[in-house]
């Protein structure tokens, strides 16, 4: 079967297969996917808006479907959201000590 646009993607050096995938994928709705942002919203609800990726996919995947982080956080990327969890700040400690400058001038 043709499909329309075969010649548009000589045109602009898109290969035939990908246009057709495309194609035939359009208007499809994938279930899969909805019930993993149904998932991850109700993990990232639960925890109150802190969990960050790794959190949801470590609450989804106990639940019994298993989810990387990857994916989590592509599909809280979908759902614009966003972890409240400020990064902890660590003060560094320095090896050698500060050497004493001597006062000559007494100041």
């Amino acid at each position: 079967m043709l499909y329309p646009g075969v010649s548009l993607c000589q045109l602009f050096g898109v290969h035939r297969n990908t246009y057709q995938a495309w194609y035939q994928r359009q208007g499809k709705s994938d279930a899969e996917r909805v019930k993993l942002k149904s998932l991850v919203r109700a993990a990232f609800t639960q925890s109150q808006g802190s969990a960050g990726a790794r959190s949801i996919a470590n609450m989804v995947t106990r639940e019994g479907i298993p989810l990387g982080r990857w994916r989590a956080g592509k599909l809280m990327a979908e759902l614009g959201l966003v972890s409240r969890q400020p990064p902890t700040h660590r003060y560094s400690r320095q090896e050698q000590e500060h050497v004493d400058i001597p006062n000559h001038l007494n100041r």
